[in-house]
């Protein structure tokens, strides 16, 4: 900085924490968004902010604005993340006990141990936004959140048909425990897994998940065919002729009628054998 410098601005997230003007060295301003943000700035080159003590809620992007008296602003943002270890390590019996320090076991037998960490990785993913049923054709906004990671972990949305391969809908991987992901729905979609997974880029084997199945609401779609055991090329006047009518819709027709040439047919001029799909 010279002495043509006008101020110094430094702000995480877009909220200014401290600013320092160098026309008058001894007025530096510090105002901390919370009281656990403890600064301290140095002015001598290069210029540098210290922040003792770092813990995990400072993480994020910080943001170096340099304001000119007589040039265009100058910016730069870093982004910090901060790795935290596990808060504590327990070591458990298949049964869910604490081992322990001296555990006997028959040579041949199986040992099963669980070791429950606490923090470090998401603990749980939660989804949002899922109505009970939607309507083909519109648009779903929902929200996936992974609480208590650091740092903030990468969230993958999926949609898995039924007898289809999982489909990547978006990856997040910005600084974000939250995100939201909009979902144009499809009839097809009806008893599809929406699925969002949260891991920590850290530790990008420990995954977790959460899904919701789509209640997808949809008109009949429906497929008619002459009957399996039928050809069209051999069926002589007076045959027995059966048609097949597949309907596919949610929820299930409530009435099926049969027309012959727009001409609704009564009752008693043909039997249903069929049956809904």
């Amino acid at each position: 900085m010279t002495q043509t410098d006008e101020e110094l601005v430094v702000a995480v997230e877009g909220v200014a924490f401290h600013r320092y003007d160098a026309r008058y060295p001894g007025r530096q301003q510090h105002s901390s968004r919370e009281p656990s943000l403890q600064a301290s700035f140095r002015s001598d080159p290069p210029a540098r902010l210290l922040l003792p003590r770092v813990t995990a809620d400072l993480a994020g992007e910080y943001e170096c604005r340099v304001d000119y008296l007589h040039a265009p602003s100058d910016t730069t943002r870093v982004e910090l993340s901060v790795l935290e270890p596990p808060e504590s390590l327990h070591l458990l019996t298949a049964d869910g006990r604490a081992a322990p320090q001296l555990l006997t076991v028959n040579a041949g037998d199986a040992l099963h141990v669980l070791c429950k960490v606490l923090g470090a990785p998401p603990s749980s993913v939660d989804i949002s936004g899922i109505p009970p049923s939607v309507a083909a054709g519109e648009k779903l906004k929902v929200w996936c959140s992974a609480p208590h990671a650091r740092p903030s972990p990468v969230l993958v949305w999926t949609l898995i048909r039924k007898g289809k391969p999982a489909k990547v809908l978006a990856k997040q991987e910005r600084n974000v425990s939250r995100s939201w992901q909009d979902v144009q729905v499809e009839w097809q979609d009806h008893g599809a897994s929406l699925t969002c997974t949260a891991y920590s880029p850290a530790l990008p084997a420990v995954r977790v998940s959460n899904s919701s199945l789509l209640n997808v609401t949809f008109a009949p779609r429906v497929r008619m065919s002459l009957g399996a055991m039928l050809s069209a090329d051999h069926i002589k006047e007076g045959s027995d002729v059966y048609f097949r009518c597949d309907i596919h819709s949610n929820p299930p027709p409530n009435r099926i009628t049969w027309f012959h040439n727009v001409r609704e047919l009564s009752n008693n001029t043909f039997t249903c054998i069929g049956h809904h799909e």
